[in-house]
């Protein structure tokens, strides 16, 4: 059996990785101008803390340094 605190922790997990899949095909896509802020608030991330948080978790990377390797692999 699922106890309530494990379950809304699967379900955030869900919701916030669906946030970043959104959040990391728009940082990937030249014809975007927005700014990574803006992108977390569309995504639907309320504080910049939380998103900068996950970020890293789900990626190992903070935004910045994942678009970076994203330049360097589309150079490749």
């Amino acid at each position: 059996r699922v106890d309530r605190r494990q379950r809304q922790m699967c379900i955030r997990d869900s919701v916030n990785q669906a946030r970043l899949q959104h959040l990391m095909a728009s940082l990937g896509d030249d014809s975007v101008e927005a700014t990574i802020d803006e992108l977390a608030f569309s995504a639907g991330f309320n504080s910049l803390s939380a998103f900068y948080k996950c970020f890293r978790e789900h990626t190992g990377f903070t935004p910045k340094a994942y678009l970076k390797q994203i330049s360097l692999r589309a150079r490749t």
